[in-house]
């Protein structure tokens, strides 16, 4: 199958599957008929449904499919026990080493291990290609200690699927306005979201700064993706209405008092506090007020922390900002020097 073929199929796979149950089939594309097969692989699952992974092999087709290489094709879903479905990806192909038949079988991570035709690629949807090796690795390490709120997000990010299946974001180095520490494109550009990193300003930076600064703009690149191809009615209401309130030109007022009038502060606290864990800080001895401080990083224009006590924005302002220098800062009667370890000497 060609990659012009392909590509119809990923980007209109819904339409097609739609006009197909209604009797309305595309001339651009060969129908196959099909048989189906599962067998149960996981078992129940800590939601108490249970779960499957099933195949679909194509058999035959309804016209000449002579000019089509469609030889161990396979449709692999998830299949849970309250009847939903869910399609993971297809493998195609018979030549793969040591195994000729059942499309190579699956290689267990929602993608072929070979062949050609309609098989899945191997997608980088969190694009760091552009990045430092250390800054590489504290991104990694972000996604691989999320559990909570962050863990759906990074999941979102991730999947090889097409937009609006999965959200796609890129990071890369440049400046930003006001000195800030990192920024994100206002608008997607060809599916994509982008985030600038100011290097200049994080070059002493420790790593949990960092990291905080990433979990702050994920959210921005996760937030526009919601406003654009809404999955959460919900969070896409709440959005507008901060978008309406605060205006849409620049969207730090609306992303940002949405931040702190919502779970999302808590969200950045609880995952940079999961990254500390992960990175060898001993969390309990740094205590939650320390995560909740942090969290508080570029959100100091927003209204609710304008209306904390002077005391507790000196506090704040002097941690973040030991953080982000890596040395000793006093605001008022509050002083901080840096916890965490430069993140990139």
């Amino acid at each position: 199958m060609s990659t012009k073929e392909e590509n119809l199929l990923l980007i209109n796979e819904d339409i097609l599957i739609e006009g197909f149950l209604n009797g309305i089939k595309s001339p651009k594309v060969t129908y196959l008929w099909s048989d189906f097969a599962s067998s149960l692989v996981d078992g129940l699952q800590a939601n108490g449904l249970s779960v499957e992974r099933s195949l679909d092999r194509f058999l035959q087709s309804n016209t000449d499919i002579s000019n089509f290489n469609f030889e161990n094709c396979i449709d692999w879903y998830w299949v849970y026990s309250n009847g939903c479905e869910e399609y993971s990806h297809t493998t195609c192909g018979s030549s793969c080493e040591g195994n000729t038949q059942d499309a190579c079988l699956d290689d267990g991570q929602n993608g072929g291990v070979g062949g050609n035709g309609l098989e899945t690629e191997e997608e980088e949807e969190i694009d760091m290609e552009v990045l430092s090796d250390c800054h590489k690795d504290i991104i990694k390490k972000l996604i691989g200690s999320s559990q909570q709120e962050f863990k759906r997000i990074f999941e979102k990010f991730n999947r090889n699927q097409p937009v609006p299946g999965n959200y796609n974001v890129k990071f890369q180095y440049g400046t930003c306005p006001l000195g800030a520490t990192a920024c994100t494109s206002k608008n997607i550009q060809d599916g994509w979201a982008t985030i600038t990193i100011s290097q200049s300003v994080n070059q002493n930076a420790t790593d949990l700064s960092f990291a905080r600064t990433m979990l702050h703009e994920t959210l921005h690149a996760y937030l526009i993706f919601e406003q654009n191809y809404p999955s959460d009615c919900d969070l896409n209401c709440l959005l507008n209405n901060y978008i309406s309130k605060y205006g849409g030109n620049n969207l730090n007022p609306a992303h940002h008092n949405l931040y702190v009038e919502t779970k999302f502060l808590n969200d950045i606290a609880t995952e940079l506090r999961n990254y500390a864990a992960g990175a060898g800080y001993n969390v309990n001895t740094l205590g939650d007020q320390f995560f909740k401080d942090m969290a508080w990083g570029g959100l100091h224009e927003t209204n609710l922390f304008k209306a904390k006590p002077i005391s507790e924005q000196n506090r704040i302002n002097a941690r973040v900002k030991a953080e982000l220098t890596g040395g000793s800062h006093t605001y008022g009667s509050s002083s901080a020097s840096p916890i965490g370890i430069t993140a990139c000497d």
